[in-house]
């Protein structure tokens, strides 16, 4: 009897010990967000003194910062954080710093070290994130370029894609005065897709078995005379995408090629980037 209430009394201790500590972590974490909504509007109360917009936040890029100092912290480089929160971008930047500093202290130092960031006239959207772990304090900012006003990416879809990168390929193939259509052809498009997917290990128009593109057209049992690749990555659309390769001499010569009647399209997402392939064959 005496020892069951001895270790009743030890647990009832215990879990008063357990409760403090939760309150006390729920406490630390209400303060981080305090820092990081603080170090946000130092950085933005800067561009404001330079000129430049400020930047913008959202929802999901913050829970990307979160979970970017927390693999920081980890000791994780390669992140996930945007894939995971379905952030699309055409470029961004992180800055990091490991040190228990206040806000203040951190804008300072992040002005000397990171100020081509701060004050970057190309990214429009940022977050900022703290997190202690084992007596160390991680600061965090995310930056993202983005061409919409919305970073939050959509749900692609892709057959969607490709019908309107072959119907803006007619359109200029029609204003240049070439008859000839270009027709979506299904196992062309399933070529298309293998290459996009290969373009994540070597961006290139030779593959990562190291033999040149065309090899995909036998292995889908695609009869031809000649074939043309364009490639292309960090685009967010259809449109997008056709206004690079028209800008670009080589790719506007495959689009505009007279003797390519047939074309594929392939569109891969990768960490956030989505990856374009245009085959064509006559």
């Amino acid at each position: 009897m005496y020892s069951k209430g001895l270790k009743m009394k030890y647990c009832k201790k215990a879990y008063l010990i357990l409760l403090s500590l939760i309150l006390f972590t729920q406490i630390s974490f209400a303060q981080n967000n305090d820092e990081a909504n603080q170090l946000f509007k130092l950085i933005n109360d800067e561009r404001k003194k330079s000129g430049l917009n400020e930047y913008k936040a959202e929802t999901q890029l913050q829970n990307a910062a979160n979970q970017r100092v927390k693999e920081i912290a980890n000791g994780i480089r390669k992140s996930t954080a945007l894939k995971d929160n379905n952030i699309q971008f055409a470029s961004y930047s992180e800055g990091s710093i490991i040190a228990d500093m206040t806000a203040d202290e951190v804008f300072a130092q992040m002005l000397k070290s990171q100020r081509n960031l701060i004050l970057n006239n190309k990214f429009t959207h940022a977050a900022a994130s703290v997190y202690e772990n084992n007596g160390k304090k991680y600061w965090v900012m995310i930056y993202v370029v983005s061409r919409n006003d919305s970073i939050v990416k959509q749900e692609l879809n892709i057959q969607k894609e490709r019908e309107r990168v072959v119907e803006l390929c007619n359109e200029a193939r029609k204003q240049n005065n070439i008859s000839v259509n270009l027709v979506l052809d299904t196992k062309l498009s399933e070529a298309a897709q293998k290459r996009a997917e290969e373009l994540i290990k070597l961006f290139s128009h030779t593959r990562p078995n190291r033999t040149d593109f065309s090899t995909v057209l036998k292995e889908y049992n695609i009869t031809y005379k000649t074939a043309g690749e364009n490639i292309a990555n960090g685009q967010f659309d259809a449109d997008d995408v056709m206004k690079s390769w028209l800008k670009s001499p080589g790719h506007r010569a495959n689009i505009l090629q007279k003797n390519f009647g047939k074309i594929g399209v392939g569109v891969f997402e990768y960490n956030g980037r989505l990856y374009w392939v245009q085959v064509f064959t006559n």
